[in-house]
């Protein structure tokens, strides 16, 4: 089932608002340099904001890389709105006819398993052994792109646990998976990649 919500470009966000947003949605506290890094985020890419009743449930920024690929710069949305399909809902409304790829990087199994849903399992990595060279060598060029050290996996790129409470899926063995190729308390990012239907 999915949220009613509604998702408008924005030419802004109050800073405060996308502040407290990021916090809630990566569980930890509001601290001026949150702040800061929520403010060198919010220009770094086409901005969109995510309402429920025209109050703002969370935000996404989104970029183009080679004329094909939309690249979810980032999600945030309120813990509640997780797991209801808002993810799908806003590359729906981002996404233009010349987009073939979706691409994000994440340290959580809920962003990916979003990703591997709305590209109907055309997606790395992927715990099966989905093998698609096209789509390994488009995501080895947004990697490079997006300045990851490597793909699928960047040890370290966060430098430390990004969230203050580690995502988990909710399935027991895709949890498992993801924890043996995604060293949470590292700071490890994953870069994924799929075909847009």
């Amino acid at each position: 089932m999915s949220r009613d919500v509604s998702i408008v470009p924005s030419v802004t966000l109050d800073l405060p608002i996308a502040t407290q947003l990021t916090a809630a949605g990566f569980s930890v506290p509001v601290t001026p340099a949150l702040a800061q890094d929520v403010c060198n985020h919010l220009n770094a890419g086409e901005l969109w904001t995510v309402k429920e009743d025209c109050v703002p449930v969370g935000f996404a920024i989104v970029q183009r890389y080679f004329d094909n690929t939309l690249y979810i710069v980032g999600i945030m949305l309120m813990p509640e709105f997780r797991g209801q399909h808002v993810c799908e809902q806003v590359v729906q409304t981002t996404c233009k006819s010349t987009d073939q790829y979706l691409a994000l990087r994440t340290a959580s199994p809920i962003m990916w398993a979003a990703g591997y849903r709305i590209c109907n399992g055309v997606w790395l990595p992927t715990p099966q052994s989905f093998k698609d060279p096209r789509l390994s060598a488009q995501g080895r060029k947004i990697s490079e792109a997006i300045g990851c050290t490597g793909f699928p996996l960047s040890v370290g790129y966060y430098g430390s646990p990004l969230y203050g409470v580690q995502p988990r899926h909710r399935d027991s063995m895709t949890q498992a998976w993801w924890s043996a190729q995604c060293m949470y308390e590292r700071g490890d990012a994953v870069v994924c990649i799929g075909r847009l239907p």
